[in-house]
């Protein structure tokens, strides 16, 4: 073999474990653990092919692996719980009834769930919290399954670098290393304005296509101005909060909008993604002769069109949805609160945890093996599942019988995506520590040469992806965006913004998040379904970061 060609091998050897993973999820269909174990094979057969398979090393991936699974799983599991504590108490059902009671604006509910709210959760919690959320809150409101974890992934992942109170945005700062912080934020906080943009369209496209955004882009754009315009205003004076202070700014400016009567009349879309009929959620406009919507609740009301399989929906449920259709009545305030209240909790705890100065210092250092045990979003999910239950109960919404069956769905979800996370996360820690992402990388500057900036975003997308993490790909990809930065002669501080904003674009298509996504909403064994569009996305904003990115080291 020519010399020229070992380094073109070597690439395509390492790039074998991310196509095996790849097709299997989105061309075979095969369920995420069947695809990741053959991935981590694959990965193994490359790194003994590389030189790379020193028992050192690869136990040293298996060890990391199972650590980092381990810590994910810790937020995983009470994920799972609590979705199914509050879908059997009739929880969802009461707080869509509620939030339709407020606004008839179909889209603004979205937008408030899938961009604005789950972004608000990924500020101070992370770890999949925002999807295992919002997503059934989405499947509540009458998305479908599919959709509904798409749109949530899509909503939240600008919020992946400043966002669970900066963790990412610390690992670019000691991996990288960053020299100027000030213009490094001022950079990233400019780039992740364009995801948090794209992100509010994108979602709203999906949801009802140009008209819907024809109705919704003062909504979009105000959010986008708050949130994303907020967070880099932030950032250059304070990392930690820079994602927090502007979502939370901006559920405070949502909820005053629908107060003072913006996107509160009712407005639906014929929509793929819908699989409640509008009809009968705005039945009261359609008996007090609207027009308008009577004519498009007989559009909604088509049968003709293919229906994706439901989310799974318990008795208690059923009969609450019935009971509120037949009376025509909506919850009380007292009952929304009460349903919202775990929510509420969550949010109460986490920032106790996390915002207030010391205590996270002093809770990080409660660990079993290398987890945090309270300073964790896992523990903010614990306790919160523990408060739903009692409230529940006390509330006659959730009896033994319920508890056992929440339970029992929990736990018939949790094995098929404990063992697709515990296997994604050691593929993807094995490629690491063998050398073989570091080789993928080189492969990709080598090939680009001087033009290599406008590629650098879809590098940390493509970190993201693998690691289903934008701090696992800043770890990974820091150092060596900053290398090239140096080699070629261009700014360190805009590749490195580069890189995370490339990489929290990716983080929509981290395999083990969408695990987490399709396993509250019911619909595991679809991922593939979700992949596809995602990476779509994901890429094509990683593309448009190159190019802006580009621009800026030309003026």
């Amino acid at each position: 073999m020519p010399p020229e060609a070992q380094p073109i091998m070597e690439w395509i050897v390492c790039f074998a474990p991310v196509a095996v993973l790849f097709v299997g999820i989105t061309f075979v269909r095969a369920k995420i653990p069947a695809a990741a174990g053959t991935g981590l094979i694959v990965s193994l057969v490359a790194a003994a092919i590389i030189g790379g398979i020193g028992e050192s090393r690869v136990l040293e991936g298996a060890e990391t692996g199972i650590s980092s699974a381990l810590s994910i799983l810790y937020a995983v599991w009470p994920a799972m719980f609590l979705y199914d504590i509050l879908r059997e108490s009739g929880a969802f059902e009461t707080l869509r009834t509620f939030a339709q009671s407020l606004t008839q604006d179909m889209l603004a509910l979205v937008l408030l769930f899938a961009w604005v709210f789950s972004s608000f959760l990924q500020s101070i919690t992370g770890f999949g919290v925002p999807v295992a959320v919002c997503a059934p809150f989405l499947v509540a409101l009458g998305i479908r399954p599919v959709p509904a974890v798409t749109m949530t992934l899509i909503g939240h992942s600008w919020g992946n670098t400043f966002g669970t109170l900066g963790m990412a945005w610390d690992a670019l700062v000691q991996m990288g290393p960053v020299e100027n912080t000030s213009a490094t934020a001022l950079f990233a906080g400019g780039l992740l304005w364009v995801v948090n943009l794209s992100g509010g369209m994108i979602v709203t496209g999906i949801y009802g296509g140009r008209r819907a955004l024809r109705h919704g882009l003062p909504l979009i754009l105000l959010m986008s101005i708050i949130m994303g315009g907020g967070q880099t205003a932030v950032s250059l004076v304070d990392t930690t909060v820079a994602c927090f202070l502007p979502s939370t700014i901006a559920l405070v400016a949502f909820a005053l909008l629908i107060k003072f009567g913006f996107y509160k009349k009712p407005w639906h879309c014929d929509s793929w993604v819908s699989e409640i009929d509008p009809a009968t959620i705005y039945s009261d406009d359609a008996r007090s002769g609207d027009a308008g919507n009577q004519e498009e609740a007989t559009v909604l009301n088509r049968k003709d069109e293919p229906q994706a399989e439901a989310s799974p929906r318990s008795t208690a449920q059923l009969r609450y949805e019935g009971a509120i259709r037949q009376s025509g009545c909506t919850p009380s305030l007292h009952e929304a609160a009460l349903c919202a209240s775990p929510f509420a909790f969550l949010v109460a705890i986490s920032l106790v945890i996390f915002v207030v100065p010391g205590v996270r210092e002093s809770v990080s250092t409660v660990q079993v093996g290398g987890i945090q045990i309270v300073g964790h979003a896992g523990f903010a999910l614990l306790a919160s599942c523990l408060f739903a239950s009692i409230v529940m109960t006390r509330a006659n919404r959730l009896d033994a019988r319920k508890r056992i069956d929440a339970c029992r769905e929990a736990l018939r979800r949790l094995w098929s995506a404990s063992a697709g996370i515990i296997l994604l996360v050691i593929m993807a820690r094995v490629m690491q520590t063998t050398g073989q992402m570091q080789i993928l990388a080189e492969g990709v500057a080598s090939a680009t040469g001087s033009a290599y900036l406008p590629f650098a975003p879809a590098l940390g997308t493509f970190g993201a992806f693998i690691t289903s993490s934008n701090m696992s790909s800043n770890i990974l990809l820091a150092g060596f965006q900053h290398a090239m930065a140096n080699s070629l002669g261009g700014n360190p501080a805009l590749l490195l913004a580069a890189q995370t904003a490339g990489g929290a674009a990716g983080a929509a298509i981290g395999p083990s998040t969408i695990l987490l996504g399709a396993a509250t909403v019911g619909a595991t064994g679809r991922e593939g379904e979700m992949l596809k569009p995602l990476l779509a996305v994901s890429f094509a904003q990683a593309a448009v970061l190159g190019i802006i990115a580009w621009a800026i080291s030309a003026v």
